[in-house]
């Protein structure tokens, strides 16, 4: 078996969002399993400079609308994953991989067709022919129909399978009906039934519609999706794929996400002996300019800042909580208005607020190494890994119940021995701030708290497990 993982991103070489983390991180624990695994994306100008590439492909013509460019393709290593690199520098070669100044390239379109028409096009040069492409996102959506389309006829490439992964349904991929050109396909495809979306072209759709299975990144995700209030207008095309539809939890590196030792943790620490974790929390504070109180309770919030990640929550919320003698740190980059709001309440709030206009990971590390609680209250979540990531470090997560928050978080405050969080149902200020008040109530009591955070500590959410999950979903896909 070879399984090709097509996307737009990879973490290191690559990232916007957690897409960018499972790209890299499940190839890698396939592998540890026996499985063969390579990787393909865009060559874009902000790969850093640390990754050797060998090119082993000139000047490969690739269609796009009624006429080709030509791609170089270059190889490079993740661990022992072989990772194939399109280059177009037309396309790929800018200061952003989707958007520069938050404005989205107005030829998005073109740029991500064409990279679904060069993965299938490019299909001699992976070394052995995949067995499964396993496609994520929108930017991968055209992939599954153009191996039906372009490869039918070519015996070496009969039997490829493809898999497509929804990491969030809201990006779909929508463009005007006159990118329809651009893909090369009949305008036979274009209709409601198809790739159509009331009168757009929508590339998530494609992927859905002609992928032979479909998952997302979490069970609860799966049935969200499925109704009305989650399913972004699809709903009723993913009711009528159940059958090849399910939600398998993204797992986490444990390898860089671990308080054992690694950059931005000053002291390591285990659930057997967690002391080093207030280490941690002081060297956080002094380097954020925080003032140091021992019974403080430290605060944290990572995330992209938009409204669908329930910063508008946050936004009204951390005067109160620093009322309340909280110290809190906020990272993240996103709209404009929240990044100016943070900015005002920080310079008001000094000694009590710190915001890092970042997600630098390092940063994010040691964020979470250093806080007592992780809030993370989005409107919804198809899984979410810095709650997984948290638990880890003994950082308690308060999380709004839905999709992934709700199936990695425990709480039972009835069964202390399998808490290992709180979490709040209503989506609503009120709500959350009642809930970290619960969670503050529980760190007033030193030996509760303590029982909690080696609960937490103590999950186990490595990419072992959900690499089981793929594989034995990519044996059925293969009929073995």
């Amino acid at each position: 078996m070879h399984v090709l993982f097509a996307a737009s991103e990879a973490t290191p070489l690559a990232r916007t969002s957690c897409m960018g983390d499972v790209v890299a991180a499940l190839p890698r624990a396939l592998q540890n399993a026996g499985i063969e695994t390579s990787l393909v994306i865009p060559r874009y100008k902000t790969i850093p400079d640390a990754f050797p590439l060998e090119r082993i492909a000139r000047n490969i013509p690739i269609p796009i609308g009624d006429g080709h460019k030509t791609v170089d393709v270059y190889l490079t290593q993740l661990d022992r994953v072989h990772v194939y690199l399109i280059d177009q520098p037309d396309y790929y070669c800018r200061d952003g991989l989707y958007r520069f100044e938050n404005e989205d390239y107005l030829d998005n379109a073109e740029r991500f067709i064409f990279f679904s028409r060069a993965v299938v096009e490019l299909i001699p040069f992976y070394g052995s022919v995949p067995s499964i492409v396993h496609c994520h996102d929108w930017q991968t959506g055209l992939i599954p129909l153009y191996l039906k389309r372009y490869t039918a006829d070519k015996a070496q490439y009969h039997g490829i399978r493809s898999l497509f992964t929804i990491h969030n349904l809201v990006s779909q991929g929508l463009f005007w009906r006159f990118d329809m050109h651009l893909t090369g396909l009949p305008w036979e495809y274009f209709r409601p039934d198809g790739i159509e979306f009331y009168g757009d072209l929508n590339l998530l759709k494609a992927g859905l519609l002609y992928s032979d299975a479909i998952n997302t990144v979490s069970p609860t995700y799966c049935r969200e999706i499925q109704t009305p209030e989650f399913g972004c207008g699809l709903d009723g095309v993913l009711r009528s794929m159940e059958t090849k539809l399910c939600g398998i939890l993204n797992g986490a590196d444990y390898d860089y996400w671990s308080p054992l030792s690694g950059e931005g943790i000053p002291a390591a620490y285990t659930h057997e002996d967690p002391t080093g974790k207030k280490i941690c929390k002081e060297a956080l504070m002094r380097q954020a300019g925080l003032d140091l109180t021992d019974d403080a309770p430290l605060l944290c919030i990572i995330s992209p800042l938009y409204g669908r990640k329930g910063v508008d929550l946050l936004e009204l919320s951390i005067p109160d909580l620093v009322d309340s003698g909280c110290r809190i740190i906020l990272q993240g980059i996103g709209d404009r208005n929240y990044v100016h709001s943070f900015e005002q309440l920080a310079a008001g709030l000094q000694g009590s607020f710190r915001f890092y206009h970042n997600l630098d990971p390092i940063r994010s590390r040691e964020i979470i190494a250093g806080s007592d609680i992780l809030i993370k209250p989005s409107r919804f979540e198809p899984c979410g890994l810095n709650q997984i990531y948290a638990l880890r470090f003994g950082t308690i997560p308060v999380v709004h119940q839905t999709g992934g928050l709700d199936d990695t978080v425990i709480d039972d405050p009835v069964n202390s021995e399998i808490q290992t969080g709180f979490k709040f149902k209503d989506y609503s200020r009120e709500a959350m701030q009642e809930t970290i008040h619960r969670a503050l109530a529980v760190f007033r009591d030193p030996d509760r708290w303590l029982h909690l955070i080696r609960n937490a500590m103590r999950q186990d959410f490595s990419w072992n497990q959900s690499a089981d999950r793929y594989l034995m979903l990519y044996r059925k896909l293969l009929g073995i």
